[in-house]
């Protein structure tokens, strides 16, 4: 129901992270680009994946941390592909 709002209400597509597996899904919508913005209020684990999803140039903003504000990143992605 949540997700059929969204469209409704104008989203391209919405994804139930309960039942589908998003980055995958996310990552074959945009043809392996990734996306260029993540807005995260989840954090803890799901950094790691938001990074990953993200195209070169890519932002990921962290609104809150509902799972953990701790999470474990590689850097070096970060910096390869310039992401903010």
């Amino acid at each position: 129901e949540k997700c059929a709002a969204c469209v409704a209400l104008g989203a391209s597509m919405a994804i139930n992270y309960r039942v589908h597996d998003w980055v995958a899904d996310l990552r074959a919508a945009t043809g392996g680009r990734g996306l260029d913005l993540i807005l995260d209020m989840v954090g803890g684990d799901y950094v790691g994946r938001n990074l990953d999803l993200l195209a070169t140039d890519g932002r990921l903003v962290q609104i809150v941390f509902l799972k953990s504000a701790r999470a474990d990143i590689d850097l070096m992605q970060v910096m390869r592909r310039r992401l903010t």
